[in-house]
């Protein structure tokens, strides 16, 4: 069954619609036209939402479900994540095929940023212990399985301080340790 788009004037199958449970019909625009009219209204109306959200929250300080049970709200959210990583298995490979360029963009803006925060003055001692931590990284996940990231302690990119890629500003963490830790100073 298909039906046409109000917006994109598209014929469309039926599963591109959201479904509206209060009126028990389905919406007349996708579900593509109706993100992007809300992501617009998002954009141009930012401090009316804020300010809403904000007089909501003031009045209503005991329905605030998050806030008053954070262990069941962290676990509905991982719940979630792992509910739509079900459905979406592929999602991120794809999203990577589809922005080749954003990655690669990154990745030199990254290089950029290391090469810029490597001191001129580092002797070649320094500059092999620093090639040293990237060996030992490879060497612990091949031996454990476990994937290892070289860490700045002080980061290179952080929004507070700006650290140097030298060898006494790195350490060994797990992938997931230092995902965790992004940018702060721990």
């Amino acid at each position: 069954m298909n039906q046409v788009c109000r917006k994109c004037s598209i014929d469309k199958p039926i599963e591109d619609y959201q479904f509206h449970r209060v009126s028990g019909k389905y919406y007349q625009t996708c579900r593509k036209c109706r993100q992007a009219v809300q992501y617009e209204w998002g954009k141009n109306n930012r401090d009316k939402q804020n300010a809403t959200q904000r007089k909501w929250r003031k009045n209503n300080p005991d329905r605030e479900w998050a806030v008053t049970n954070p262990e069941a709200y962290k676990a509905s959210i991982a719940k979630a994540q792992k509910a739509w990583h079900e459905r979406n298995p592929n999602y991120s490979h794809e999203y990577y095929l589809k922005n080749k360029a954003k990655y690669a963009l990154n990745r030199a803006n990254r290089r950029a940023a290391q090469k810029q925060a490597t001191p001129s003055w580092l002797t070649a001692i320094q500059r092999n212990q620093i090639q040293e931590f990237y060996e030992i990284s490879k060497a612990k996940q091949m031996q454990t399985g476990i994937e290892y990231h070289v860490d700045h302690i002080v980061p290179i990119n952080g929004k507070v301080v700006l650290g140097l890629h030298v060898p006494w500003n790195l350490q060994l963490l797990t992938a997931e340790e230092n995902l965790k830790k992004s940018w702060r100073v721990e």
